[in-house]
């Protein structure tokens, strides 16, 4: 939920949840950026979860990422 001045503005879904344990968020872009980052660590934080695979597609190729909870 995105919230702005208290007030409910918005909502974002991960994409895939695998047995309440890792979340997979799929993008279609060049390179990664910060935002997109910042986003999973969202996931992670609010779902209370360790792990995250962040998978994006690029002309070159398919390429992923790990990201961790720094709460764990």
């Amino acid at each position: 939920m995105i919230k702005y001045n208290n007030d409910d503005i918005g909502k974002y879904f991960a994409d895939f949840l695998v047995e309440n344990k890792i979340i997979v968020e799929l993008k279609t872009r060049p390179r990664l950026g910060y935002v997109h980052l910042r986003q999973v660590l969202e996931y992670l934080r609010r779902a209370d979860i360790k792990l995250a695979i962040l998978i994006y597609f690029t002309k070159s190729g398919v390429k992923y990422r790990r990201v961790l909870n720094s709460h764990y």
